[in-house]
């Protein structure tokens, strides 16, 4: 990518305009992290970026131009090249933009120190407000007054979050405080906005921080309401001694492996969520009960990620793993399991691979669990595992068997 990113910067230097490559590249570069893109940044209005590139043989889209924003298509790879801007007319949600002849200004309208950084084709780093010590002492700090930064835009708000999480830093205690005390506006962003933030934090394999700052901060209830009451819900201490369901949850979570789908980890954080819903305290039994916590839940959650305009795909993937997660602690014939395994389509009834996702989910909550469990749970275990085994070889061969039929009879 070296040779295209030198193409940028020659192209608009040589027709006398400023060049930087600008924010997390830069800031992954003083990580020691190979940056994934690059944008850059230039004194040339979005025209004339145009002009120079297409000039020159290249493509441009006007991705975002009203912003100031080109994509520049150099040798199939896309640069976004961005004019100098400052933000006016806040009202929390956007921005008017103005753009401006100075790198300077363009530097401090950013939302953290650490994304506030530029380089030059020499590779010179230009560091205004300390973004590199910032990154040497791995602190989340916004840029310049934290209350202003937010202000402007509250999603700035899940953004700090977001990089605290997945660069695994801290957070600088004035900007802390006013996440703490700016965070209700984040009612205000648009809930497609919020989704893609949380799924961010969920998708980092340091999750369990963000969820946990999430729930410090109160935030975590304007994305999932209610979700801080699982931490007030107690449950039997003979099935879950660990106590409460947050507490069983992020032990859960925990388990998470490299690569787990998105729907997965959502069904994870979710899969009891229904719990808030069913609590009842059994005097007969003395103890805790949650009857059909998992059907409740799954429809709880189904309304939770529809709100956060989640595709309908996910919704019905998560619907699924939360719903049947509790039949995997029972006793299930081979006919059950099978039901589980296969899914309706319009020729017939096919694999669901989801069903290995809710296997996993089963297999996480095992893993996380502290109880000491009996003969007779580790034996349902053993059976359901060999089932499951015997049931995917009897559907395979059966797929092989209508593969021959299709290719010798042509339907």
């Amino acid at each position: 990518m070296y040779d295209q990113i030198q193409k940028v910067f020659n192209i608009l230097i040589s027709n006398n305009y400023q060049c930087y490559i600008a924010g997390g590249a830069i800031r992954d570069i003083v990580r020691g992290v190979e940056p994934s893109d690059y944008d850059f940044a230039t004194n040339a209005i979005p025209d004339e970026i145009i002009k120079v590139f297409e000039s020159a043989g290249y493509k441009t889209i006007p991705t975002g131009i009203e912003h100031g924003t080109i994509t520049v298509i150099i040798d199939n790879i896309s640069f976004e090249v961005t004019t100098y801007r400052i933000d006016t007319n806040c009202d929390g949600r956007h921005c008017d933009v103005q753009f401006t002849i100075s790198l300077e200004e363009d530097i401090q309208r950013r939302d953290l120190t650490i994304n506030a950084l530029a380089m030059d084709i020499n590779n010179n780093i230009i560091d205004l407000i300390g973004g590199i010590e910032d990154i040497h002492r791995k602190v989340i700090k916004a840029v310049g007054d934290p209350d202003q930064r937010f202000t402007e835009d509250y999603l700035r708000i899940l953004r700090a979050i977001r990089f605290y999480t997945k660069l695994d830093f801290e957070i600088d205690p004035p900007t802390y405080q006013s996440i703490k005390k700016l965070y209700p506006n984040l009612t205000k962003i648009s809930k497609e906005r919020v989704r893609d933030e949380f799924n961010e934090i969920l998708l980092s394999p340091n999750r369990i921080k963000g969820i946990l700052m999430l729930y410090e901060t109160n935030i975590i209830d304007i994305i999932i309401p209610n979700f801080s009451l699982l931490a007030e819900t107690q449950q039997p201490i003979e099935f879950h001694p660990e106590g409460d369901v947050f507490k069983h949850t992020t032990m859960v979570l925990s388990k998470i492996e490299e690569g787990d789908s998105l729907h997965l980890i959502i069904s994870v954080l979710l899969h009891d969520f229904g719990k808030l819903f069913t609590y009842a305290f059994d005097m007969e039994k003395q103890r805790i009960t949650f009857n059909e916590h998992d059907i409740v839940g799954a429809q709880q959650v189904k309304e939770v990620l529809f709100n956060l305009k989640y595709d309908n795909d996910t919704i019905e993937k998560v619907y699924y793993i939360i719903s049947n997660h509790m039949k995997l602690h029972q006793k299930l014939s081979k006919s059950t399991i099978k039901r589980l395994m296969l899914t309706k389509t319009d020729t017939g009834y096919i694999y669901n691979p989801v069903f290995d996702e809710l296997l996993k989910l089963h297999k996480y909550e095992i893993d996380a669990s502290i109880k000491s469990f009996t003969e007779e749970e580790k034996k349902t275990e053993k059976d359901l595992l060999r089932n499951v085994k015997e049931i995917k070889a009897e559907l395979e061969e059966e797929l092989k068997k209508q593969a021959l039929k299709r290719l010798i009879t042509g339907y």
